[in-house]
């Protein structure tokens, strides 16, 4: 289950975050994760628009989550997308830190 998979990656010591929700467009799902412990968001996407960038930081303010952001590379095949296309912003990762275990 979805609550099983976030439990596994925080006793795991990991922080779970929802990848690329403009690609999914499932927005309406994010708070019910929230309450299951996910603690990101990826805001951060070569794909994410302006707009979708806007309405995630939003969404990352009002559910306290911090924002990550990354290529979305996925090897060599994929050259649309280089390594450091999209990054993550220093300051979000005082946030992420908290979460941290290990």
């Amino acid at each position: 289950t979805l609550r099983e998979a976030i439990d596994l990656i925080r006793e795991a010591g990991g922080v779970a975050v929802i990848a690329h929700p403009g690609l999914t467009r499932r927005d309406e799902l994010i708070e019910y994760l929230v309450r299951l412990g996910v603690r990101g968001l990826e805001v951060y996407h070569p794909k994410h628009d302006f707009v979708d960038v806007s309405r995630y930081l939003k969404m990352c303010a009002k559910f306290d989550l911090f924002a990550t952001g990354g290529s979305d590379f996925h090897g060599i095949g994929k050259l649309d997308k280089p390594p450091g296309s999209a990054s993550t912003p220093a300051d979000q990762y005082a946030k992420l830190l908290k979460y941290i275990t290990i």
